[in-house]
């Protein structure tokens, strides 16, 4: 299991990363709901929930089949969301 030891800087809330506190992005690796792949086979994106609910995107470099280290962290963008079916504009039927 990850520790805020296993953030790098640029996952960080100092001048490098997205100002997401460490024990926030630490509550959203470990109540994740979701891993999804990335473009990159040794990062997975984990999405889940700060201390606030606030959702959040977390990359995590993956070696062995194991959790390694954060390298990402900041607030979950649409692309890593589920998609809502869309509603048909229009006129109803009777």
């Amino acid at each position: 299991m990850l520790t805020e030891n296993d953030i790098t800087p640029s996952a960080d809330e100092g001048e490098h990363g997205h100002g997401i506190p460490r024990a926030d992005t630490i509550h959203a690796y470990r109540q994740s709901w979701t891993r999804l792949r990335t473009p990159d086979p040794e990062i997975v994106m984990v999405i889940g929930p700060d201390r606030t609910g606030s959702m959040l995107e977390v990359g995590v470099v993956v070696e062995d089949g194991e959790d390694v280290r954060i390298i990402h962290s900041m607030p979950c963008r649409a692309k890593w969301l589920p998609r809502q079916p869309s509603k048909k504009k229009g006129k109803r039927r009777p």
